[in-house]
């Protein structure tokens, strides 16, 4: 499958409340350049308090956990046209 380009500009705005927490938590970890897998780790560590997304069942955060909600962000973007290329 071939790459597909970053968004030129994505109206964040836009995003739900819930999508705006997994940026906050999870998206913008992984920009400043820690994997999945420590993200993760950090997640479990500091524990933080969502007001808009449930946390994992059994409270722990793994990489799948956290992968499925950074597509739960793209397909919203997508589906609301929230981004230009």
């Amino acid at each position: 499958m071939p790459a597909v380009a970053p968004p030129r500009k994505i109206d964040w705005s836009a995003l739900s409340l819930r999508s705006r927490e997994i940026v906050l938590q999870c998206s913008l970890r992984e920009a400043a350049g820690l994997s999945i897998g420590e993200v993760a780790d950090v997640l479990n560590r500091e524990h933080p308090e969502f007001r808009h997304l449930e946390p994992p069942p059994r409270g722990v955060y793994t990489k799948g956990w956290i992968q499925a909600r950074l597509r739960e962000v793209r397909r919203e973007i997508e589906a609301g046209g929230l981004a230009t290329y």
